[in-house]
């Protein structure tokens, strides 16, 4: 049963090669000028394959169903829609941005996703753990639907004519971080999060969750 999963992600200061089907003002920390409309840009921190951490990350994806970015003069209009997009981070791979062209002028207030929650897995982590001196691949899975709200800065304003670029980052590492990687079950050689794990499921998809925020870097 696909469950789901509601959170307003504070942010503290004034502060996709997808599969088919999908699309892989004064400046403020998180907000600043780019192409003309609003552009949404995407960031994993740290870069993905994660290095020498344990666990490191070796890949990334997040399945957006829909995303909104709301505002005063754009309550969730296609304008500022886009559905089915898929944010991948590997090596040599990131997002590309959104670009809203057609984005109405007016101030923004939150961006609005849902992630999946349908027959395609919601995200897909996959990297390696060193337990007791030994290396496992592991793979992490979940199909729940997930939806996540983004407060933006009160500079967050599109000017008539005008450029607004806005900064939404993943904090991957703190995904995996702490994990409890002993409760995963063993499948071909493999670490693995999933159904058949739903505690420690539900803590990775917590931490997805709250990973979501305004760049503001």
């Amino acid at each position: 049963m696909s469950r789901v999963l509601v959170v307003l992600i504070a942010v503290a200061a004034v502060s996709m090669t997808g599969c088919p089907g999908e699309d892989s003002s004064a400046p403020d920390a998180g907000v600043d000028g780019g192409s003309r409309g609003l552009t949404l840009r995407w960031r994993g921190v740290p870069e993905v394959p994660t290095g020498q951490d344990n666990p490191n990350v070796q890949r990334a994806t997040f399945r957006v169903r829909t995303l909104k970015v709301i505002g005063d003069s754009a309550p969730g209009e296609a304008a500022t829609t886009r559905e089915n997009l898929s944010l991948e981070w590997r090596r040599d791979k990131t997002p590309q941005p959104v670009l809203f062209d057609q984005a109405p002028p007016g101030k923004y207030a939150k961006i609005d996703l849902v992630l999946r929650g349908d027959d395609r897995d919601t995200f897909e982590i996959s990297g390696v753990v060193r337990r007791n001196d030994i290396d496992y691949i592991y793979e992490i899975e979940d199909s729940s639907q997930l939806l996540v709200s983004v407060p933006l800065p009160s500079s967050a304003t599109l000017r008539p004519g005008g450029a607004l670029s806005i900064g939404v980052r993943i904090d991957i590492r703190d995904i995996v971080k702490d994990l409890d990687f002993g409760a995963a079950r063993i499948e071909d050689d493999k670490l693995k999060i999933d159904d058949d794990t739903p505690a420690l499921q539900a803590q990775v998809r917590a931490k997805v969750i709250s990973s979501i925020r305004l760049d503001t870097e």
